[in-house]
């Protein structure tokens, strides 16, 4: 596992504060078949109704099986399922799909060792933020990195120092996400302020003000619904109505920008649990919690949001028609050996 990687689990639940998480939950489970089909299930579950207006992460068509039904009458749940014949066609499902689509890059590798062989199936999920104006190494050093994660300590109880410094990179990824959120946002104000092109909010103004329009808004660049008192708080900013009508004169700028920050809210803090299901008998993996044959990670879309993210497992499976024919091939064997060629009369 990387240092991002192993950064981005620690701060998932940072990362959770900054967008509302609302009441569902969703599982995903993927069962490997030994002939490498591959049974893909998404289960979002919650105690309302928002259970079935919220859709699914996974890019669920005609061609999934869904059902709705839940274990009592105050619980709901939503489930997806369909059976991709490869790895490949599951890839396949999530590239040109709606936004709202976790992408992801599904292998699967067979090594035949006579006897056995051995099945190591990956999931890849690739970088998902929406916005990527800002590099995340402007905020985070890689010091900070190995420090925040305790790199090289492994084995003993973090120091009050290891702590400290684990917080201090939590932080300075809140500070990095909000960054990257309010330049995509100023990026259309002021394309906003250039479309307008009027005389009194000329950009050069706008760039003067850039960091008390930062500053002022908080943490409402989160938010897909703050985008109006944003806009409010903007126009006092200048104390020139020109303001809203800039935001106004990029509408089609701004409607994408809050249908990425709705992405976000839509998947961050949601996707509580991964599962990969193995055949035969597991041998190896990274995920962090592993009971016989099934591997789950936690936090999925929260590690994806700025690095790619690859949960692997391998099993072992009896090759049985190895077996018979070795099997035959020995009883041939000892049948030419002790059994007496017949003899012409």
């Amino acid at each position: 596992m990387t240092t991002l990687q192993s950064l981005t689990r620690s701060i998932a639940l940072v990362s959770l504060s900054l967008l509302p998480c609302g009441c569902l939950e969703i599982e995903i489970t993927t069962q490997v078949s030994r002939d490498g089909r591959l049974l893909r299930t998404e289960v979002v579950s919650g105690d309302s109704a928002e259970v079935l207006s919220y859709g699914f992460i996974s890019p669920v068509d005609s061609t999934w099986s869904v059902t709705l039904g839940g274990p009592d009458e105050r619980s709901f749940e939503h489930k997806a399922s369909r059976l991709f014949f490869s790895a490949d066609e599951l890839s396949a499902a999530t590239r040109d799909t709606a936004a709202n689509t976790l992408p992801l890059r599904a292998q699967l590798e067979r090594r035949f060792v006579w006897f056995y062989s051995e099945i190591t199936y990956r999931e890849r999920y690739l970088k998902w933020n929406p916005f990527g104006l800002v590099p995340l190494a402007e905020y985070v050093s890689a010091a900070d990195l190995a420090r925040g994660m305790n790199i090289g300590f492994a084995g003993r109880v973090p120091s009050k120092e290891d702590s400290l410094a684990k917080e201090r990179v939590g932080q300075k990824w809140t500070e990095w996400m909000y960054r990257d959120m309010f330049e995509a946002y100023y990026a259309e104000f002021l394309k906003g302020a250039r479309m307008l092109n009027d005389p009194s909010l000329p950009p050069a103004i706008v760039a003067l003000h850039k960091e008390e329009i930062y500053r002022k808004c908080g943490k409402w660049w989160a938010s897909a619904g703050s985008m109006d008192t944003i806009g409010v708080v903007i126009q006092s900013i200048f104390r020139n109505p020109k303001a809203r009508e800039a935001i106004r004169s990029n509408a089609r700028g701004f409607a994408l920008h809050n249908a990425k920050l709705s992405l976000a809210a839509k998947i961050m803090g949601k996707l509580k649990r991964v599962t990969i299901e193995m055949p035969g008998t597991f041998i190896d993996s990274n995920a962090p919690n592993v009971d016989k044959n099934r591997g789950s990670w936690k936090g999925v879309a929260d590690m994806s949001y700025a690095a790619d993210y690859e949960l692997w497992m391998t099993s072992r499976v009896v090759n049985r028609w190895v077996v018979l024919l070795t099997a035959l091939v020995i009883i041939g064997g000892i049948s030419a050996i002790f059994v007496p060629p017949s003899r012409d009369q």
